[in-house]
């Protein structure tokens, strides 16, 4: 027999029978969105101030540097997967901006399919580090001024660190809480991952580069999200 039920879900396109139901990311009105889908008496914990993050990440948002807007550290994370290789775009992208001044750090999963390839690109540019399944994620984004990645799950860790990100849409689930956090001023959006190419990674780069003031917004909305 069961005590309490919790629920954890994010798509909110069937009913549950719980007691407490989670769900972590960003929509302006959440509540509307379960509406005649949870019991009466469900305890609701809506938005990314309730979501579940490892210590790790805490640990770090306590100690947080303070962002000037200037970017010289990049963070370049697809997911695991990164089937449609953005990785390997977002370096083409930012190849002739490398150097002492902008150093970059690429982390991919054991399962990329394009590993060998990045594996062989990386260890030719001095301003490039890969790590394959990197256990120093709040690190590594701490360390960063800027990220490129999507709105999955390290959407939250990100924005727990304060870090400017500009993402692709990469399934079907991330287009709405995309558009909700454009909306709020906490991403950079490109569209659909298999729209994005080098010359519109480029460019959005290339807008915050040159703009550090929006990058002090951006980054103080993903930290504001969070409370």
């Amino acid at each position: 027999q069961v005590g309490l039920i919790c629920v954890i879900d994010d798509l909110a396109d069937r009913p549950h029978d719980c007691d407490v139901l989670l769900d972590q990311d960003y929509f302006p009105d959440p509540a509307s969105r379960y509406a005649g889908l949870l019991p009466a008496a469900c305890r609701t914990l809506y938005g990314p101030g309730q979501a579940l993050l490892r210590d790790e990440f805490l640990t770090a948002a306590r100690h947080l540097r303070e962002r000037d807007g200037t970017i010289r550290r990049i963070l370049v994370f697809y997911g695991g997967a990164d089937p449609d290789n953005l990785t390997g775009r977002t370096l083409d992208a930012l190849q002739p901006q490398l150097g002492p001044q902008l150093q970059a750090d690429v982390v991919v999963g054991a399962i990329n399919p394009h590993i060998e390839a990045l594996r062989a690109r990386c260890a030719g540019l001095p301003d490039v580090r890969l790590h394959v399944q990197a256990g120093n994620m709040a690190e590594l984004m701490a360390a960063a001024d800027l990220a490129f990645g999507a709105c999955g799950t390290a959407t939250w860790e990100r924005c727990i660190l304060g870090l400017p990100a500009i993402v692709a849409i990469l399934a079907d689930n991330q287009r709405e809480p995309t558009h909700a956090l454009v909306e709020a001023g906490v991403v950079v959006s490109l569209g659909d991952a298999a729209a994005v190419d080098a010359a519109a990674l480029a460019a959005a780069f290339a807008a915050l580069a040159a703009d550090p003031a929006r990058m002090r917004r951006l980054s103080a909305a993903a930290r504001a999200l969070m409370h």
